[in-house]
């Protein structure tokens, strides 16, 4: 009895994929669609040891559940995906059980060698969908952190697609099977196409969880968690470039300071469940006003600061103006109570083309400016806008 080399490197592969992911899904439960991975690869590694057990076509059950685990197995890849790109599909065992029950039947009348040739260009082509599915997925919907290696993935299911495409058209076209035909074509119709798909995917699902993983971090060490606006210390790096770019092209630059008036007041009457839901609505808002070149960012408390660059005052005093107007007819509802809410602004810009003077401190000075100005708008009557009385020198 001959031993296909690749066939025993595919089921030793298979099987060390399997164990390794059942135990890295257990030790890491919030991994995503690491589980889905784990069920993919025990539905593939039975099937191929049922496969390398060798069954005779007259035990037609166990002749049909090969291809049945296989299609399952990518069909669970396909959901795993779907959970990668964050889009919210059904579950699979609806989909599987048709699979399973609808291959079962076209499998028990006749095992000839028509039938034979039927039922495997039927396999090829359930598997040229559904890999061709998945790849469409992952070219179609990653966000952009993760749109290297998911193209990448994309690929190598788009390769194994066309793979089963010309399988379905070489079966239609000689009525025999590709493998029993002598010459290059053989090893890649047969198992060393599974070869390089089992060995690739896991490889590129732990490159898109550690990129989505990193990006998530990176967000976590930048970011504010209640509001989800930039913390004091990404924020001050994003102004001191900003600075940077505003010397070297003589672009104005803006900043507004934000404070909500009265915030301790309506800390201590509504607790700090309210003052956060307040927290959320001032940030929601500012974004919604704000350009994509904008940035938020919460210096702490009730305080917030917004970045414009490429801003002079009158547009930057428009803004603000707009976001008072905005978060004084917005308001909270929050426990079946509507809490009014105002806010006082404080401008300052750094007009570059009108200042020679070099400041090497033009961003905390800049910052200082607009926290005069915001004073100026607490000490004039709250829920109003004012704006430094000079400029700022950075050049």
């Amino acid at each position: 009895m001959t031993v296909d080399p690749i066939y025993v490197s595919n089921c030793l592969l298979v099987s060390c994929y399997t164990i390794a992911l059942w135990l890295i899904s257990i030790k890491n439960k919030r991994l995503q669609g690491m589980r889905l991975l784990a069920w993919a690869y025990s539905a593939a590694f039975i099937a191929i040891v049922i496969g390398a057990v060798g069954v005779p076509r007259s035990h037609w059950f166990l002749y049909a559940i090969v291809p049945e685990l296989l299609l399952v197995s990518f069909t669970l890849l396909h959901y795993c995906f779907l959970s990668f790109v964050r889009r919210k599909p059904r579950r699979p065992w609806g989909w599987m059980a048709l699979l399973v029950f609808g291959f079962a039947g076209f499998s028990y009348y006749g095992m000839d060698v028509q039938r034979y040739l039927d039922r495997s260009v039927f396999i090829a082509a359930l598997l040229a969908f559904q890999t061709g599915l998945s790849a469409y997925v992952l070219l179609r919907y990653p966000d952009r952190g993760i749109r290297m290696p998911a193209r990448t993935m994309a690929v190598v299911y788009l390769a194994f697609s066309l793979r089963s495409v010309g399988r379905c058209v070489w079966i239609l076209h000689y009525h025999t099977m590709p493998e029993s035909m002598p010459g290059w074509w053989q090893p890649i119709s047969g198992v060393a196409a599974y070869l390089v798909l089992n060995a690739f995917t896991p490889l590129g699902y732990l490159w898109i969880a550690t990129t989505r993983l990193q990006d998530e971090l990176e967000s976590l060490s930048s970011t504010d968690p209640l509001t989800g606006a930039l913390n004091r210390r990404a924020f001050d790096e994003k102004g001191h470039a900003e600075v940077e770019r505003s010397q070297r092209y003589d672009l104005p630059m803006s900043v507004v300071a934000i404070d909500i008036d009265r915030f301790k007041q309506l800390n201590d009457s509504r607790g700090h469940a309210g003052g956060d839901r307040v927290l959320v609505m001032l940030a929601d808002t500012m974004r919604s006003l704000l350009r994509s070149t904008d940035h938020l960012g919460r210096l702490g408390g009730d305080e917030f600061i917004l970045l414009l660059p490429e801003t002079g005052m009158t547009g930057a005093r428009e803004l603000a103006e707009r976001l008072r107007e905005r978060v004084d007819a917005t308001g909270v509802e929050f426990r079946g109570e509507h809490i009014k809410v105002h806010a006082s602004f404080g401008v300052a810009t750094m007009e570059a083309a009108l200042l020679t003077n070099p400041d090497a401190n033009a961003w905390e000075t800049l910052l200082q400016r607009a926290d005069a100005a915001l004073y100026c708008a607490k000490e004039g009557g709250r829920n109003r806008v004012e704006s430094a009385p000079d400029a700022v020198a950075m050049r």
